[in-house]
């Protein structure tokens, strides 16, 4: 896998568990320095933008039983981008 920035020349370990999927932070993304942009999309109800983690884009190791989770809270116009 590369990126710009990233060249991975050996597998990256898995941190993901049965109950805990793990994604790569990077600590350039800052949410709470964009919270106007952020909160058009995570309002206050949720809590502070502090709590969306930093991983950008990145990978996600995720089991598709807990995605189901994050699915079910994605926009419908968005789900129809996502074959499964």
């Amino acid at each position: 896998m590369a990126e710009p920035d990233h060249i991975f020349v050996k597998p990256l370990p898995n941190l993901a568990n049965d109950n805990e999927p793990a994604a790569f932070p990077f600590f350039y993304i800052t949410p709470s320095e964009h919270e106007k942009i952020i909160r058009k999309y995570y309002p206050k109800e949720r809590g502070p933008v502090t709590d969306i983690d930093p991983i950008g884009n990145s990978s996600v190791i995720i089991k598709k039983v807990i995605s189901h989770r994050i699915y079910n809270i994605v926009p419908a116009s968005v789900m129809n981008l996502i074959n499964f």
